[in-house]
């Protein structure tokens, strides 16, 4: 492996290990977030909502304005009722 390809899947592992907390961070705030942010996408960064919006590109161009890259931040879909998707 090369010291780039090295470099790249150690950034991934701990984008891995950030969103793994960042779920847990989510599944304990549930209740709230799911109040304030039904039928929304958020974008979480470090236990914190950053970004909320009804489509995708809106969360990209938020998380973007941040001066953040979108692929390394958590999206997910936010309802009151469950969904499968």
């Amino acid at each position: 492996m090369t010291p780039t390809e090295k470099k790249m899947e150690q950034k991934a592992f701990e984008i891995l290990e950030r969103w793994e907390k960042e779920e847990q961070w989510l599944e304990q705030n549930a209740d709230y977030v799911k109040e304030k942010y039904d039928q929304k996408l958020i974008a979480i960064k470090d236990n914190a909502i950053i970004a909320a919006a009804s489509w995708m590109e809106e969360i990209i161009d938020a998380v973007e304005k941040q001066g953040l890259d979108p692929s390394e931040v958590m999206v997910r879909y936010i309802s009151k009722i469950p969904v499968i998707l």
